[in-house]
């Protein structure tokens, strides 16, 4: 069985949404635990209908990335990594501020755990912009 051919949304606008738009998406994220990103660091595309409604959205946005870790050989295994965490937990705390941190390894991965952070279940994927 085939699929049915597509039709091509011709009667859909995309544009990028000015920051004091925002508040359209809320109902969209009501109910859930994200927040609207903040307009100082974010830009959302959005596609409407016809009718001025949003049918579609794609956030680009930065968020706080902690990483690399790195201890001297000689100092691992003695708190230095737990004191570098703790230190920059503190920091992102007193802002309130999350953030993501990628652990390649296995000893990564423990740390992160043990300080506090939750595994999730994404699959991580990059993009070089074109030049």
């Amino acid at each position: 069985m085939s699929r049915p051919e597509r039709e091509f949304a011709h009667d859909v606008t995309v544009r990028l949404l000015p920051s004091d738009e925002y508040v359209r998406l809320l109902p969209l994220f009501f109910g859930t635990e994200g927040a609207l990103p903040d307009p100082a660091i974010s830009r959302i595309a959005v596609a409407e209908d016809s009718n001025g409604d949003i049918i579609g959205f794609f956030i680009l946005q930065l968020v706080a990335h902690a990483e690399p870790i790195w201890v001297a050989e000689d100092y691992q295994r003695r708190g230095v990594a737990k004191m570098l965490i703790d230190e920059i937990n503190a920091l992102a705390d007193a802002q309130g501020t999350p953030y993501f941190s990628f652990a390649e390894g296995g000893r990564v991965a423990e740390l992160a755990l043990k300080n506090g952070m939750q595994q999730l279940e994404y699959r991580v994927f990059y993009r070089r912009p074109k030049v």
